[in-house]
Parts: C-alpha cells; sequence; structure tokens
C-alpha cells in the first residue's frame, strides 16, 4: 500500500505514533512554503510545541528525512494553491494504487 499525506504535520505525528509506516507514504501534499533549511527548522520548532509536543526528536528526524527524500510537494512553493482538502476531513491520508 502506497499513501499521500495531506499535511506535513499531522502526517508526521502519525509516522511517530506508528499508525503509518514511512516506507508506505509515497508523498506528502502539504501546506508549508519551506525554500531553506532555516525555513524548515523554524516550521519543525513550531510543530514541537504544538502538533508533535510530546514526540521527542523524532518526528524531527522523520520531517527531515522526507525533505531530503523529496517527499514533501508543497504547491505553495510552485505558486500554486493550497489544496485545503485536510481541512474536511477527519482522515489526512489517501491511498494510492
Amino acid at each position: 500500500m502506497k499513501l499521500y499525506g495531506l499535511s506535513l504535520g499531522f502526517c508526521v505525528r502519525d509516522m511517530v505514533e506508528q499508525k503509518i509506516s514511512v516506507d508506505e507514504v509515497e508523498c506528502i501534499i502539504a501546506a508549508t512554503n519551506i525554500v531553506t533549511a532555516g525555513d524548515l527548522r523554524k516550521v519543525i520548532d513550531v510543530y514541537a510545541t504544538t502538533i508533535w509536543e510530546g514526540l521527542g526528536i523524532e518526528a524531527r528526524r522523520i520531517a527531515v528525512e522526507l525533505f531530503l527524500e523529496q517527499k514533501v510537494f508543497q504547491p505553495r512553493k510552485e505558486g500554486l494553491p493550497v489544496h485545503g482538502i485536510s481541512n474536511y476531513m477527519n482522515c489526512f491520508w489517501v491511498e494510492v494504487e
């Protein structure tokens, strides 16, 4: 099974909590606009005190790994609108074949 994630923060949380295996993730379509390593650090720092609070270093490691493996697509970075679909769903994952 391969999955597309619809939220960087919530999808990384699911991976840390072992609801989803990192190996199943094909891509995450994020609402972020991360261009530099500094931008990534800022986003990670915010998520560490909110969505990832109490999850420790593992959430940071997974987020960096996803970026290094180019598994995060950011529509805003490409000048495209953000999908916003996760605002209407309780699930942040879409299964693809």
